[in-house]
């Protein structure tokens, strides 16, 4: 069964700290989440909650690269890529997603927080999977969004990012110590996009492309430290400037949660 994701990365409101945002996802959005499982026809859903590792965070993609700034925390909704579109277009399920964009307000500025749908491609699979990254665990995830150069335009961004780019991951994991790399590209469903605007409330543009690098964190500090390690760091931040804007890509690691 094929599925696709629907993912949102969430800013705090300026009142909030991301603690508070975190805690509040754990103890009140997600039994409201469960509620409107069925709705929403949710196969899975995951949330990865962003710590900061600045020192770490330089060595991997390049100093000053915490700007611009990463985002707060991520959801992921996983559902069925056939009917995804028609299931939310439902009453039942715009209510359930009125529901949880109230809930999200009373935590998330949702006019800093995008939402779109995306398609998975697992592109390095070296580690045990995409359960493993538990809170408090060994496994860090390393998320890099982008949006594609002005001048190279969206289809030749996604050509590269797939082609080219995947390659060269790929060509370049052992060298990192890379356990997983997963490309999520969006797939700009106008549904989605319309409902993200109007039902949960969201302003800004979604990514054209999310990337997520896994590793055991040691695993990470020890290929930096050598001279290939960080020649495959270089090289993947160097390869993925020719198709994004790096002034307008963030990047930051996070924590994972596999919720149901």
């Amino acid at each position: 069964m094929n599925q696709v994701k629907f993912i949102t990365a969430c800013r705090p409101m300026p009142h909030v700290s991301r603690r508070e945002m975190h805690q509040y996802w754990d103890e009140q959005h997600l039994p409201l989440s469960l509620s409107v499982r069925r709705a929403l026809d949710l196969q899975h859903k995951e949330h990865a909650y962003t710590v900061e590792d600045y020192l770490l965070h330089d060595e991997l993609w390049g100093e000053g690269a915490e700007e611009p700034r990463g985002y707060d925390q991520v959801g992921v909704h996983w559902l069925v890529a056939d009917t995804a579109a028609e299931t939310l277009a439902s009453p039942a399920a715009q209510q359930a997603m009125r529901k949880l964009g109230v809930d999200e307000k009373h935590m998330t500025d949702l006019t800093q927080s995008p939402s779109w749908f995306a398609e998975e491609r697992v592109i390095v699979e070296c580690g045990p999977g995409r359960t493993v990254a538990l809170p408090g665990g060994p496994y860090v995830k390393f998320y890099s969004g982008w949006y594609a150069r002005d001048d190279i335009g969206r289809d030749a961004a996604h050509t590269a990012h797939r082609e080219d780019h995947a390659n060269l991951v790929a060509s370049r994991a052992a060298d990192l110590g890379l356990a997983r790399y997963v490309q999520n590209t969006n797939v700009y469903d106008p549904t989605i996009a319309h409902l993200s605007k109007t039902v949960r409330g969201t302003i800004p543009e979604a990514f054209d492309g999310l990337d997520e690098y896994l590793w055991l964190r040691d695993d990470l500090v020890r290929a930096l430290s050598t001279d290939q390690g960080a020649a495959a760091a270089k090289a993947i931040r160097e390869s993925q400037d020719t198709f994004a804007d790096r002034t307008s890509a963030p990047s930051w690691f996070a924590v994972e949660r596999i919720l149901y």
